[in-house]
């Protein structure tokens, strides 16, 4: 299992969630405090945990990237372990 996590600035959040769901069923979202280029910024944080999924993701940044007009986003990946309990 993968985890990504991509951090951009909460702005157009119910168009950020159409974005994503058109990628992945189930995802997370965070609220977070950023700092971008010596100023504070309203971030969110999109957390997937997938089997594969590297390239829905860039997709999801370049369409994110878009509708917020930004340079870009931080993205994460770590390898995880997963259980269901």
């Amino acid at each position: 299992m993968v985890r990504y996590r991509i951090y951009t600035e909460d702005v157009n959040r119910d168009r950020i969630v159409e974005i994503v769901r058109k990628y992945f069923d189930s995802f997370t979202l965070f609220s977070a405090t950023g700092y971008w280029k010596s100023g504070e910024e309203d971030s969110l944080v999109i957390e997937i945990i997938v089997e594969k999924g590297a390239m829905d993701v860039r997709s999801i940044c370049m369409e994110i990237n878009k509708t917020n007009g930004q340079e870009c986003c931080m993205v994460t990946r770590e390898k995880v372990g997963a259980k269901l309990i």
